[in-house]
């Protein structure tokens, strides 16, 4: 089930797993773990698929991956570089959230004619394996300037704001001796229809 918070404007759920998503411009994904420790995650943008070429051969920002797509010397855990398309928090050893960044308004002014924006969320633990299980909360802003902090991103000047959270999800892959992290899901977001979704057992997206 989805938990859903709206802010300034109507939310229209249309089927199960389905939101309607006005013209936003940026997206944050935010990994909740309540137990565990380090739980290392890995998130990239799979379409267009000119970004995720973009990012070279790593495609893939969080720990032992890039920081930002594209990768930029002045990424740091508060400043998120310009002109990126994406753009990691930093690496939580402890627990509570890891964080990643999408702009999507830059995604759409460079990339007109592409109709999907894909993102895929991998996750697994480096320290503790965790009990409880994971979930992703995703919040859209239109509007206001994104900052970062504390494995987070905040925006206080936001024109409007829509944030759900996924269903939870038991992570048991381990980090050590893993060729790939466990895929947590995919969020896919249809510019035409506004319609934007994760999938939790996407075995479609091809692994990298």
């Amino acid at each position: 089930m989805w938990n859903f918070k709206k802010h300034f404007f109507r939310t229209e759920i249309i089927k199960e797993n389905v939101v309607i998503i006005p013209d936003f411009d940026y997206a944050v994904f935010t990994y909740q773990f309540s137990d565990g420790r380090d739980l290392d995650t890995w998130t990239r943008v799979v379409l267009p698929q000119q970004i995720s070429d973009a990012s070279g051969t790593v495609k893939y920002m969080g720990f032992s991956k890039q920081k930002c797509i594209p990768n930029s010397q002045q990424w740091t855990q508060e400043i998120i570089p310009p002109g990126i398309y994406a753009d990691w928090a930093g690496d939580n050893t402890g627990i509570g959230v890891e964080s990643v960044l999408v702009d999507l308004k830059k995604i759409k002014q460079d990339f007109p004619l592409e109709n999907i924006i894909k993102v895929e969320l991998r996750c697994a633990w480096f320290g503790t394996t965790g009990i409880l299980p994971v979930e992703v909360k995703a919040i859209f802003y239109k509007g206001g300037q994104m900052t970062k902090s504390g494995y987070q991103y905040f925006n206080v000047t936001f024109n409007q704001k829509i944030e759900f959270t996924t269903s939870s999800k038991p992570i048991t892959t381990r980090f050590a001796g893993s060729p790939s992290l466990e895929r947590f899901a995919t969020f896919t977001f249809n510019k035409a229809t506004g319609e934007g979704s994760f999938d939790l057992y996407d075995i479609i997206t091809p692994t990298i």
